[in-house]
């Protein structure tokens, strides 16, 4: 709640500072942050008790896997360290294929036109995946 809060004192003064926004723009500005917050809260609700609390925690720590990845560097390797110590902690027998499954990585790049975005671009994490055979 606080970041929305803050994002409404910023929005009323950007004006102030050189940014031309008609009135309705300032309200939608300050309005979506805490709309679209309350529609995502509203949908996490109900995903525990639709997916189990085990494969929902699962499937955040995959995820968290596949952004330390993306990220890279201390951050990144603080992000795998962390996914890793959770699975092992919720006792998974192979965690790479569980991150595998709950999320996959794309085999071919999603906009070719932007070379930053090639697959092979980005660095991966040799020690959470097991060498192809």
């Amino acid at each position: 709640f606080a970041v929305w809060m803050v994002w409404s004192v910023v929005v009323v003064n950007l004006p102030a500072i050189g940014f031309k926004f008609s009135a309705d723009q300032l309200f939608w500005l300050a309005a979506l942050p805490g709309l679209s917050g309350a529609i995502l809260r509203g949908f996490y609700s109900f995903m525990v008790p639709v997916f189990g609390g085990r494969t929902w925690s699962t499937f955040a720590t995959a995820s968290r896997a596949r952004l330390g990845e993306l990220v890279g560097g201390e951050r990144g390797r603080a992000a795998l360290d962390e996914a890793r110590a959770a699975l092992a902690d919720q006792q998974v027998a192979e965690p790479e294929r569980i991150v595998d499954v709950h999320a996959p990585r794309f085999e071919r790049p999603l906009r070719a036109a932007n070379p930053k975005t090639r697959h092979d671009a980005v660095p991966h994490d040799p020690g959470l995946r097991r060498s192809q055979r």
